[in-house]
């Protein structure tokens, strides 16, 4: 459902906007000023939208939760806010890299297997795995998360929720 609502808020928020840069140009383009009352509904409902689009966009990055898409070979393809803050990295520079590089060794093959079967599976699965520490740090408490994944509608990425849990 979250995938979903992105793009279809993103082509709704696309149309609305190339709705009234056309209706834009007409008025500009006409000898005596068009009165439309649709122009102002239009401007109304790209307003309404761009509210919309922003408050999903807070909801997404700030929710309790990281939210992963990876691709067929866990490559990192978004996240939100949270999830690159679970993985203590930028989330620039989170995208493009493998899920299992922060994830301990020895759960890497888990991984793996987890990532296999959501895929083949094309319904929810659960895995934990230990991330890995990040470097420098000196205790010895590792973060487990649990990673529930489902393939999406395409086929072709799998979105993950990742939640964590700390243990000392």
């Amino acid at each position: 459902m979250l995938y979903e609502n992105r793009y279809f808020t993103r082509i709704t928020a696309n149309l609305v906007n190339r709705l009234a840069r056309d209706a834009q140009q007409t008025r500009n383009d006409a000898v005596a000023p068009l009165e439309t009352p649709w122009w102002e509904e239009l401007q109304e409902a790209r307003a309404q939208i761009e509210i919309a689009l922003q408050r999903y966009n807070d909801i997404y990055d700030f929710a309790p939760a990281g939210y992963l898409l990876l691709d067929h070979c866990g490559a990192i393809l978004q996240s939100n806010l949270t999830g690159a803050t679970m993985l203590e990295v930028n989330r620039a520079d989170l995208i493009g890299q493998r899920l299992a590089l922060f994830v301990s060794e020895a759960d890497r093959a888990a991984l793996h297997a987890f990532i296999t079967q959501v895929f083949a599976s094309r319904s929810q699965q659960v895995c934990e795995v230990a991330l890995k520490q990040p470097s420098g740090q000196t205790h010895h408490q590792c973060q487990y998360v649990q990673l529930l994944g489902i393939v999406s509608p395409d086929g072709k990425e799998c979105m993950i929720t990742v939640i964590g849990r700390c243990i000392a």
